[in-house]
């Protein structure tokens, strides 16, 4: 699997502003040299490409994997360009990370889901992994017996639930570092706890006087 954070660094290197209407030209505007960038890494893991382009510096990048007998489309999709960098304090272009964290242009919206998305589709292929049968009808239907026979997972239906789910995952632990990681779920265990002794308004109602 390609490091997301690697992944994320080398993307926002690489300038790819949209001039949001304005007569503005020079090497950080456009989308161009970014998608000369996503042609070369997937011809580096050899896998198709395709480039449509629309207009002078700006163009989609398509990669398709076909499997034999699939009916059903996984769809990953995300822009190539970032807003202006007017105001900023830090350099757009030189990615730098402190704390777990990435700054730079780009490096939440969007090159920090495109990383995510290039290092988990790579991650799929090298692995071999499959998808699971669709399914069609509407899952608030089904009793948990349903769910379970047909192994289908579900949500967690708390933040407690979350947060231990979160804890397991080494993906999201990988792609925020383990500074952010901890921080994270250090914030969402307060805030967890502060709810558990909440009573809500629907709770007063229902049984203030039941009980």
């Amino acid at each position: 699997m390609a490091d997301p954070v690697t992944l994320l660094k080398t993307l926002v290197a690489i300038p790819s502003v949209n001039p949001m209407g304005r007569a503005l030209s020079g090497d950080e505007y456009l989308e161009g040299r970014l998608t000369e960038w996503l042609v070369a890494f997937l011809k580096t893991h050899d896998l198709p490409c395709e480039v449509v382009r629309i207009e002078p510096g700006r163009a989609n990048v398509l990669t398709r994997i076909d499997i034999p007998g699939a009916t059903k489309t996984l769809l990953f999709d995300a822009h190539q360009d970032t807003v202006p960098v007017d105001g900023m304090t830090i350099p757009p272009f030189e990615p730098a990370e402190r704390d777990g964290r990435i700054y730079g242009r780009g490096s939440c919206d969007v090159k920090g889901g495109l990383a995510a998305m290039l290092s988990a589709g790579l991650d799929g292929i090298e692995r071999n992994l499959s998808l699971p049968e669709p399914v069609e009808e509407n899952l608030y239907h089904f009793t948990d017996e349903d769910l379970k026979r047909r192994n289908i997972p579900t949500l967690p239906a708390t933040l407690g639930e979350a947060i231990e789910e979160t804890e397991r995952n080494e993906t999201i632990r990988a792609a925020l570092g383990d500074h952010v990681f901890e921080r994270l779920l250090e914030a969402q265990r307060t805030e967890w706890s502060e709810f558990r002794r909440h009573v809500s308004t629907w709770e007063r109602d229902r049984y203030l006087e039941v009980y």
